[in-house]
């Protein structure tokens, strides 16, 4: 009787296994890793049909383009202070970052900083400039009605 040969899959396909430990788990490759290095998702259940089913969420996902890379999630705020700090001073002038700052602390950060830059859409910089705009009128028209200026009414 000959003996029976376990398959192995190919390189970047996804495996579900029992473990030594009675569980069952997942492995889903789902891209490359900024070190070069294959990114592989772990997946850990009771059953292997819950593995199965996590498995093949995270494949669709990946398939999809809306798995979440590991790491730091940046908010807003987060980055653009990290492009304040670290970017804009190797690449501008210092009345250029200068400006940068005024913009970022006066209307970005206090407009769309609490959103997380990959969810970021831009329908929220649409209503921040909208936003910017009817202040910026509101100003025009208070300053024109100072008793003392000249174009008042």
């Amino acid at each position: 009787m000959a003996k029976e040969r376990k398959t192995r899959n190919p390189n970047g396909a996804s495996s579900v296994y029992k473990g030594n430990d009675g569980d069952w788990h997942g492995r889903v490759t789902v891209g490359v890793k900024d070190d070069g290095r294959p990114d592989r998702r772990h997946v850990q259940r009771k059953t292997r049909a819950a593995v199965t089913k996590r498995v093949r969420e995270l494949e669709r996902e990946r398939d999809s383009g809306t798995l979440r890379r590991v790491g730091r999630v940046w908010t807003v705020t987060d980055w653009l202070t990290h492009w304040l700090e670290n970017i804009a001073p190797a690449t501008a002038g210092e009345n250029a970052v200068s400006a940068y700052r005024v913009a970022v602390n006066v209307h970005l950060i206090p407009g769309i900083g609490a959103h997380r830059l990959q969810t970021l859409e831009p329908e929220h910089l649409e209503r921040l400039y909208a936003r910017m705009q009817t202040k910026r009128k509101q100003a025009r028209n208070r300053a024109s009605s100072t008793p003392h200026n000249p174009r008042s009414p």
